[in-house]
């Protein structure tokens, strides 16, 4: 994939770390996001519960998970991550297509074929699940309050 090929800064932040349960939203957080936060807080209630449905099917827990959100706090709040540098592949062909491979600095294949071309990119490796549900409630909160 050409994202991960050329000299520009990018993040990535993978499902491995938006499936992080301490970051997830259960039914009372999000009633509670739906009590405080005014209308965005209930429309936001209102659209989880088909989500909290998939979550239930497909991963036996009645829960969201907020991936597109938690990248974008990566952008407000790069403090509630741990990040690694290390350079990206993403598998186009076979079993594996369409996963990413991460190579990490000091790694013995770091500098091998394949990867010696890539670029060192940013990899987020762990979130501060607490912190990002309080810094999602905080903004939909102030968020209505600006709105009055």
């Amino acid at each position: 994939s050409a994202l991960f090929r050329y000299e520009w800064p990018v993040t990535m932040v993978g499902l491995d770390v938006t499936y992080t349960s301490d970051a997830s939203m259960d039914e009372a957080y999000l009633r509670g996001l739906a009590a405080e936060a005014g209308e965005a807080g209930a429309f936001l209630e209102r659209i989880n519960r088909f989500y909290m449905g998939f979550y239930e099917r497909a991963r036996g827990v009645r829960t969201t998970f907020q991936h597109d959100s938690i990248a974008v706090a990566y952008a407000i709040a790069p403090e509630l991550f741990k990040t690694r540098r290390g350079k990206l592949s993403v598998i186009t062909e076979g079993v594996a297509k369409g996963q990413t491979i991460f190579c990490p600095v000091g790694h013995h294949t770091f500098n091998d074929p394949g990867w010696a071309d890539l670029p060192t990119q940013t990899v987020c490796s762990k979130l501060d699940g607490p912190g990002f549900r309080e810094l999602y409630r905080r903004t939909l909160i102030e968020g209505a309050r600006r709105k009055l």
